[in-house]
């Protein structure tokens, strides 16, 4: 790609800017090949807020990606109007948290014929690789995570959240493939081999979004970071679930904190 590619944080955990908001959530814009993607919508209206205050327009976007369905990613959905949304179709089963012996709702508020009626969102079903355009695509089907705390609700049983509805992006350039994912509910690893593998490039300039590391142990976070820092990935954006202590392990990379008041421009 020789087009400019730029990739802003509307919302996030943590804000730079006196002016903008945070809160437990992420959305960001990318901005490349002739088009405008809301990757996510952050978890309430701070998505409406904080574009304002940027100047984004959301208006004049082309289309949402929703990379799972979790509150913290789709909250801001119900604001945004008469677009097309890709996402996998298990994004609609009921998500659970499993909170002290309690299940508490975690996932969409409303059901997808609201979506569509109420806001005129058209709901494009992602189930492979898929190219949005020459040089951007949507990844999924990625290898089964262990089972957390995190369930779906089928009827009246909970099962372990396997994550199928996960999507993770991919832009192509001629600096390497930029890597984009929400929570990496998959595993982050698990997530970046098959975009390699789909891209067919073993060479990564920047990795950007949650990684979820927020609650894993020292020894699991150390042993992550062996295997990230492997990929010798140029830049590393650490945002939303990530958590604070992966950035001691990393090694041969721009890591740095993307949150709202950043951007990351090539």
């Amino acid at each position: 790609m020789n087009t400019p590619i730029k990739i802003t944080p509307i919302v996030e955990n943590k804000s730079k800017r006196n002016d903008l908001s945070a809160e437990h959530g992420l959305s960001l814009l990318i901005e490349g090949d002739n088009q405008r993607i809301l990757f996510d919508t952050g978890a309430s209206d701070l998505l409406v807020k904080n574009a304002r205050i940027l100047n984004i327009n959301l208006t004049a976007i082309d289309c949402v990606i929703l990379s799972h369905g979790h509150y913290d990613h789709l909250g801001g959905l119900i604001h945004i109007k008469n677009i097309n949304v890709y996402t996998h179709p298990d994004i609609f089963i009921p998500k659970y948290e499993k909170i002290n012996d309690q299940y508490a709702h975690i996932g969409m508020p409303h059901d997808k014929e609201y979506y569509e009626q109420k806001n005129g969102l058209q709901f494009i079903e992602v189930l492979q690789n898929t190219k949005l355009t020459k040089n951007i695509s949507l990844h999924t089907n990625f290898k089964i995570p262990e089972p957390t705390n995190f369930y779906l609700k089928k009827g009246d049983d909970y099962t372990s959240d396997l994550f199928t509805d996960e999507l993770a992006l991919s832009i192509n350039t001629k600096n390497g493939v930029i890597i984009i994912s929400g929570c990496s509910h998959s595993g982050i690893t698990n997530i970046i081999e098959k975009v390699l593998a789909e891209s067919k490039t073993k060479k990564i300039h920047a990795l950007l979004g949650g990684l979820h590391f927020f609650n894993f142990t020292q020894e699991e976070i150390k042993q992550a970071a062996k295997k990230i820092n492997s990929y010798q990935i140029s830049n590393l954006g650490i945002s939303h679930c990530t958590g604070s202590k992966l950035a001691d392990h990393l090694h041969g990379s721009q890591v740095f904190d993307f949150n709202i008041g950043d951007s990351f421009a090539c």
